[in-house]
């Protein structure tokens, strides 16, 4: 039993600092004016070399208390020349009733996102009534890259957090 007890704690000491250091930290706050409630999202710490190359997350609200009003999306500058020319997809949009998918590939080589603030998001919610409610927003996926000698050695799927406001 006492043996059992110990593998206990140690794996659950394990899994605590395994969630506690992920390789990327998605910082989120929001603000609340006279109308609407503002949502910003970015990521920081960035721990894989090469970068982000790909981000997948879910808005989720309560359609019958909020309004999505907008969603300005924050990407690295070089990646604005990188979508004309298609090697960036845009994969966010509104897919369902209370769900917003904010989701971005980069397909040239080299082109992650490394610095702090330069990917992520501003949401804005309009509330429809009074009431208690939250906004989630949720962790699908993160991809980054580790490159070598010019070329991609691996693909990293990353871990990141989610986080959930209360409003």
């Amino acid at each position: 039993f006492l043996v059992f007890l110990l593998l206990c704690l140690t794996f659950g000491a394990v899994n605590a600092s395994a969630a506690f250091e992920a390789d990327a930290n998605f910082n989120v706050s929001y603000e609340q004016d006279a109308e609407n409630i503002i949502i910003t999202a970015y990521f920081s710490d960035i721990r894989v070399k090469d970068g982000i190359i790909s981000v997948e997350y879910d808005i989720e609200y309560d359609h019958t208390a909020l309004e999505l009003v907008s969603v300005k999306h924050q990407i690295p500058q070089k990646w604005e020349s990188l979508i004309s020319e298609e090697n960036v997809e845009n994969f966010s949009s509104q897919v369902d009733s209370g769900v917003y998918h904010w989701g971005y590939a980069v397909i040239s080589l080299g082109e992650g996102a490394k610095n702090d603030k330069e990917l992520g998001f501003v949401a804005e919610f309009k509330p429809l009534k009074e009431s208690v409610s939250e906004i989630k927003i949720n962790y699908s996926d993160l991809r980054g890259e580790v490159l070598e000698n010019g070329a991609t050695k691996e693909f990293v799927h990353m871990s990141a957090n989610s986080a959930k406001i209360s409003y």
